[in-house]
């Protein structure tokens, strides 16, 4: 994100880490207002109502005054968006803010945790990943929004190794396939594993294989900066392959209940 941008509400309170400085300029501060002044509304997961709900802001005092690109930082050097559920308001999500005036704004605290609105949509994945696999799947998105860039993108390299290890076992059953790359396949790079597994993996992730060749260097050759800003691109990666596990394994259930439904006629 460029110092001419800036995260809508949403964005920052749901989706971005923690303790990173978004800069506040000339530029972005009609941007960085739209934020502090919210008084909308956030989309998050309610850990109480157990699903997806929209949270109506609770009385913003940023909003209250007319404030000036000079003293943006003075008001409130500590920010909250409370929100409230729009099921039950009784159930809260807050988020907590500093501002500094020269790095900008960072978020310091949330409730609940990235990880815990993001847990019920890494559910769905159980069936498609190890136990093994699913645990860490969460807790990379768990370090992610705390900012530990390197340790998150080790457990989503880690995942995604075995989704290409699984793909290259589905496309081993094809001896044409086995002709054209099993005796190259293992040691070759991760860009060229996911070209050859093409027809095994989501037309996005082939179409973007060289990104994820920089993983085949170690994510300990990165600082942290460049693992936080990947780990979005990688999980998306991962989700896409996941996603794809599921609807086939969805079309796998319905083959068979059809076939068990036909046998069960022809028997009559």
């Amino acid at each position: 994100m460029s110092e001419i941008e800036f995260p809508t509400a949403q964005e920052f309170c749901t989706e971005l880490p923690m303790y990173k400085y978004y800069p506040v300029r000339e530029k972005n501060f009609k941007a960085f207002l739209n934020f502090a002044q919210w008084q909308k509304t956030i989309d998050t997961y309610c850990i109480e109502c157990e699903a997806m709900s929209t949270f109506k802001v609770v009385d913003n005092i940023y909003a209250r005054n007319n404030i000036k690109f000079d003293s943006w930082h003075e008001y409130f050097p500590f920010h909250t968006i409370r929100t409230r559920c729009s099921r039950d308001d009784r159930h809260e999500a807050q988020y907590y803010f500093k501002f500094d005036s020269q790095k900008g704004a960072q978020k310091i605290g949330q409730y609940p945790s990235v990880a815990d609105a993001s847990r019920p949509g890494l559910a769905k994945y159980r069936s498609v990943l190890t136990t093994e696999d699913h645990k860490g799947l969460v807790k990379s998105v768990g370090l992610f929004s705390h900012s530990v860039g390197a340790g998150s993108l080790i457990y989503l390299r880690k995942i995604f190794e075995t989704l290409i290890n699984e793909a290259y076992t589905d496309a081993s059953k094809s001896e044409k396939w086995k002709e054209l790359h099993a005796t190259t396949f293992k040691r070759s790079s991760v860009s060229k594993k996911i070209k050859a597994l093409e027809d095994h993996l989501p037309t996005h992730l082939v179409k973007n294989h060289k990104m994820y060749s920089v993983l085949s260097a170690g994510v300990h050759s990165m600082s942290e900066a460049e693992c936080l800003e990947l780990f979005p691109l990688m999980n998306i990666g991962i989700e896409l392959i996941l996603n794809q596990k599921l609807r086939q394994k969805e079309e796998e259930l319905k083959l068979a209940e059809l076939q068990r439904m036909l046998n069960h006629m022809i028997t009559k």
